[in-house]
């Protein structure tokens, strides 16, 4: 008997018609190879602000060199931490999860400690410039404040040099200061010898007075220049800082101006040689009479000269160049920028370490379920309180070792 095997024919594949389509990466493999792209990115950018690699071919190949190890590290680090350390713990390597979140947080801070000071290193320059400029404007208020008692020096000036001009020819007309002897006479001599003194004084404080103002005005226009500089951002930070610094040389300049223009010093010295008071010849009565004219003048004038700010304060040193730790001190006005840096520095690739364990460790129980996890052992404690478990009846029946009816 002849036996007849029946061969299922199997069609033959389809001639293909186009190449196969490339099996795309998952989106964790992607967020592997990106997240530590972007962090040396931002990292680079960092050092370039910081301007610690230096210019020119050896900078960029600083740079080049920097950028690859960064990348190897982070990578490296995040995806064995990922694909080894999170595999690991869920298989009963639970230092292996320590480690992983270690390393990657290890990373993640010398990254953050790197690129949020070259983030912030430009804004933070600024506004340390502006705080001199600041402390400048109020150092400059504070001298004129100290020197502005020649203001008031100046009519005291002047009137003295009337009153003297007053007794002078009252003194030729009718003796009123000496008391005999109308007419140009020894003691109508000496007035106007005071007279004239007096006035030449006066004049010079005025001068004086009036060039001081102009150079108050220069000294309030450059300080002005500073400021519209800063404010000026067309231009980096530095080359503006450049620039600042080449000023600040001149506002000690004009500085000098204001005080060498101030009458305070004239007027106080014309002080003193009031109080040394006048001699008139051969007669003693008239010279005490005049000279208590001139004491008078010179409380006056000395009143008139009190200070009313102190002069000895300090002038404010241009600050040195920003460093990396200078920004920290100006951290609280760049938080937005430092969180997002902290963001892909350190806070994403825990997340994604942290998802990806918690991920592992389900998938692990669910093929091989272990119903005491979770569950603890009892021990002599808990049989010396005797303590037990206890299970809410089901169906309405007692448990063992209560009565029906009774009172759970």
């Amino acid at each position: 008997m002849t036996t007849y095997s029946k061969r299922r024919r199997v069609a033959p594949d389809p001639e293909p018609v186009h190449l196969p389509d490339v099996e795309k990466l998952g989106y964790v493999r992607i967020a592997l190879l990106l997240i530590p792209a972007v962090s040396v990115g931002m990292l680079l950018i960092a050092l370039y602000q910081l301007n610690i690699l230096g210019g020119g071919i050896l900078g960029i190949a600083k740079l080049i060199l920097v950028g690859v190890g960064a990348y190897l590290v982070s990578h490296f680090t995040l995806r064995q931490s990922v694909e080894k350390g999170a595999t690991l713990a869920t298989v009963g390597y639970r230092w292996a999860a320590g480690l992983a979140f270690f390393t990657v947080t290890l990373v993640g801070l010398a990254f953050f400690s790197a690129t949020s000071p070259g983030l912030t290193i430009g804004p933070t320059e600024e506004a340390r410039l502006q705080s001199y400029i600041n402390e400048v404007v109020a150092y400059v208020d504070a001298r004129a404040l100290a020197g502005g008692e020649s203001v008031g020096g100046v009519p005291v000036a002047n009137s003295i040099a009337d009153d003297f001009e007053g007794k002078a020819q009252c003194e030729i007309a009718s003796a009123c200061v000496s008391g005999h002897g109308s007419g140009y006479g020894p003691t109508a001599r000496t007035l106007d010898t005071l007279s004239a003194r007096a006035r030449s004084i006066a004049d010079e404080a005025s001068t004086g007075l009036t060039s001081r103002a102009a150079s108050t005005e220069a000294l309030s226009a450059h300080l002005a220049e500073m400021e519209a500089l800063l404010a000026d951002q067309s231009r980096s930070i530095w080359q503006r800082r450049t620039t600042l610094r080449r000023m600040d040389g001149g506002l000690g300049t004009l500085l000098n101006q204001v005080d060498t223009a101030s009458p305070v010093a004239i007027l106080g010295a014309y002080a003193l040689e009031l109080r040394g008071g006048a001699e008139v010849p051969g007669n003693t009565l008239v010279s005490a009479t005049i000279s208590g004219f001139m004491l008078g003048y010179a409380r006056s004038l000395e009143s008139s000269l009190t200070a009313k700010g102190d002069a000895r304060i300090a002038r404010p040193v241009f600050p040195d160049r920003t460093g990396a730790m200078d920004t920290f001190s100006h951290a609280g006005d760049h938080i937005p920028v430092l969180l997002l840096a902290a963001l892909i520095d350190l806070i994403f690739p825990l997340t994604l370490l942290g998802y990806s364990l918690l991920a592992l460790d389900w998938a692990h129980y669910r093929q091989n379920p272990n119903p005491r996890r979770g569950k603890r052992e009892r021990d002599d404690f808990d049989d010396l309180t005797e303590f037990r478990p206890v299970d809410p009846p089901k169906n309405g029946k007692p448990r063992r070792g209560q009565r029906k009816g009774e009172s759970q």
